[in-house]
């Protein structure tokens, strides 16, 4: 099975105890999660992360820069086995995750975790990240950025917090071209 997708709601921030379990429909060997927010309902920003990723579940949760409690929120995520694939009708996607300490503030030069594409594509994909880990306990957000064909990098987003920046995960999908056709 190369992947799957799925939409969870989230009732409030992990600030207030609010972590879902995500019980997958397939066993993966490596999979990559990504999750994002469908919705806006609450007026304050907020960030959705993972964490806990095994073969067959994950955790997913929100978190406000402030720590404070949330709106409800739709998430949406996407599983894939990690790796490098041509599907049908031309479309390609990666899959994969990197690890880094590296920490964007305001005022602060952008840096970051360089990617490197084990298969460079074409052109520059699309990219799609999420951090999937909660080491700091802290909130922090995902960017990435120096988009190319060969690569990216990536960092973690402390927002304006001032949170200290530790080791990480992010998980990261990239996809480019063709028409999408069931595999």
């Amino acid at each position: 099975m190369l992947g799957e997708t799925g939409r969870v709601t989230l009732s409030n921030s992990i600030d207030n105890g609010i972590v879902e379990t995500v019980n997958l429909a397939y066993s993966y060997h490596d999979p990559v999660v990504v999750a994002f927010i469908n919705s806006a309902n609450g007026t304050e920003s907020v960030e959705v992360r993972v964490r806990n990723v095994t073969s067959d579940s994950f955790e997913v949760f929100m978190e406000e820069p402030d720590d404070q409690s949330h709106q409800s929120e739709t998430i949406s995520y996407i599983v894939l086995e990690k790796g490098h694939y041509q599907l049908d009708g031309g479309l390609e996607i990666a899959a994969g995750t990197v690890e880094t300490d590296a920490v964007h503030r305001t005022g602060d030069a952008f840096a970051g975790e360089p990617v490197t594409f084990t298969t460079p594509f074409a052109v520059a994909p699309a990219i799609l990240h999420t951090l999937n880990s909660y080491n700091n306990g802290a909130f922090m957000s995902s960017i990435a950025h120096a988009s190319s064909a060969a690569g990216f990098t990536i960092q973690q987003e402390a927002g304006g917090t001032g949170a200290t920046a530790v080791t990480d995960t992010w998980a990261w999908v990239d996809s480019l071209g063709g028409t999408a056709v069931n595999p």
